[in-house]
């Protein structure tokens, strides 16, 4: 998913349905990722990351009104279902990558 969360927030504010249901139907093929970098900045990358990391949680996983600065405006979180979450966050990377060793 990595910096693609910002189009996610887009499209569902377009049709919120569709990208649940894409996100459900689809779930073994989604994997959760970010592109973040270390840069010298105000907050440490261990902060700038939960940060981000806490904002896509959210996004995914619950159905909270959400303000999304990639695209100005407030998103409604697509509360998908904890099995699905599990799979987007940690179980298809064990499954794709087996001799890392989860």
């Amino acid at each position: 998913m990595a910096a693609r969360i910002g189009h996610m927030h887009y499209l569902s504010d377009q049709n919120y349905e569709k990208v649940r249901d894409f996100f459900i139907k689809y779930h073994d093929r989604v994997l959760y990722g970010t592109d973040i970098g270390m840069r010298s900045e105000t907050l440490t990358s261990g902060e700038r990351f939960h940060n981000q990391w806490f904002s896509d949680w959210k996004f995914l996983a619950t159905n909270e009104l959400m303000e999304s600065d990639l695209i100005g405006k407030e998103v409604k979180g697509l509360k998908l279902p904890k099995h699905i979450i599990n799979d987007i966050y940690f179980n298809n990377a064990k499954a794709w990558y087996p001799k890392i060793g989860f």
